[in-house]
């Protein structure tokens, strides 16, 4: 599915998913990052597919995968053995694939914007909104540099995975409609 290591993106590839800002940063890191791949999830948008064609990233293109839809089975082994997780959105309504991330102990480096802080409850690393591909492959440079102990990406884990446990959004939601407020 993915040659290791390898940092990985998951999103359907609309424009303000900022696909291309990641294969852009990975460019410029990857250089200093060995052997580390990129591996795309998502439905794959037509401008990614004709950058990735081009040729512009003719010595990189055999280092970046392309996978398209994938089961959730794929999906969890990607997130497990991911060095890095990010994702460069310029606006998400909740940010499922950095909360799945986290929630499988990947170190995470996402926008500091909209939802992602609260939802990675401020436990992920963050760029700001604005910042170009140069800046965030300096970020990744400098996440996977950093190693973080795995005691700290499973306790952020256990933390995610108990926030957002299925029985855990029941209850504050029967709480909130018993109390007549609203659920935080």
């Amino acid at each position: 599915l993915a040659r290791e290591p390898f940092i990985l993106s998951v999103a359907h590839q609309y424009p303000h998913k900022n696909t291309r800002k990641v294969i852009e940063a990975f460019a410029s890191a990857a250089p200093h990052l060995g052997d580390t791949n990129l591996v795309l999830v998502g439905r794959p948008s037509i401008e990614i597919r004709q950058l990735l064609d081009s040729g512009i990233l003719r010595d990189l293109r055999r280092r970046i995968t392309l996978t398209g839809l994938i089961n959730d089975s794929d999906l969890g082994h990607l997130y497990k053995h991911t060095r890095l997780f990010v994702l460069a959105s310029d606006y998400e309504g909740f940010g499922m694939p950095a909360v799945e991330a986290m929630g499988f102990g990947a170190r995470t480096l996402v926008t500091k914007a909209t939802a992602l802080p609260e939802v990675t409850l401020a436990s992920a690393d963050y760029c700001p909104i604005d910042k170009n591909a140069d800046f965030w492959s300096g970020r990744i440079r400098e996440c996977l540099e950093l190693r973080q102990t795995r005691d700290g990406l499973e306790n952020t884990a256990i933390e995610i995975r108990q926030r957002y446990a299925p029985v855990t959004i029941a209850r504050r939601l029967i709480a909130a409609i018993e109390s007549g407020s609203t659920i935080s």
